[in-house]
Parts: C-alpha cells; structure tokens; sequence
C-alpha cells in the first residue's frame, strides 16, 4: 500500500509539473501572437498600375510583396522597373511575383540591386 501511495504523489507531482507547463505555455502564446507582427498599412499604400496587379500582399516597414498578371508576358525591364518604382517610393525591399508564364521574381534589396529569377514549368 505504501507502494501505491509513494506512486500517486510520483503521478501528481507530475502532472502538476505538466499543468504548470501547459499554462505557462498558453500564456507565452497568447503574448506572443497578440500583437500585430509587421502591421500592413494598405490605406497608405498606392498601386502604380491597377492593370497589371492582382494584389498587394503585404506592405510594411519591412518589405513589399506585389503579385502581377499581364494578358501577355511583359519584358524583364518592364518588370524590373515596375518594383524598382515601388523601391524608390517607399525605400523597402520589394519582391514582385509575375505569374504571367514563364513565371518571374524579381526581389530588390535594401540597396536597390536586383535580382530577377524565372521559373518554366515542364
């Protein structure tokens, strides 16, 4: 019996350790993900060519992200200068998604250098 007895405050000790933890856990997650983690600020936010752009999917302190489809495929300059536009109005970096085919990305850095990479789909 002193076995069993022994045993049980093993378990609750336990378990209290455990729900002591659960609870920590739920609070540091609610602290956590309460706040607006790079807050998008779309009122502020102009598009240079309503067109061509299917959506501004985030723009905040930190970076834009512009998705663009044309009827037909734009040339690499085109599409280069229309995030180096965005780069020079906000001073953020900018990665621009065509997904006219064959599918495009163009990312501008803090510095303003570019890169440009295509993706063909077989």
């Amino acid at each position: 019996m002193k076995v069993f007895k022994s045993f049980f405050k093993i378990i609750y000790s336990v378990g209290f350790i455990l729900f002591l933890v659960i609870i920590s856990y739920i609070i540091a997650s609610f602290s956590y993900y309460s706040h607006e983690v790079g807050e998008s600020k779309i009122e502020e936010f102009t598009i240079i060519d309503d067109d061509k752009t299917l959506k501004i999917s985030a723009k905040n302190k930190y970076y834009i992200t512009i998705e663009m489809k044309s009827e037909q495929k734009e040339k690499d300059e085109i599409i280069i200068n229309y995030a180096l536009d965005y780069f020079d109005k906000y001073k953020t970096e900018v990665y621009l998604y065509d997904y006219t085919y064959p599918y495009t990305l163009v990312t501008v850095n803090k510095k303003g250098e570019t890169t440009l990479s295509h993706l063909i789909l077989l």
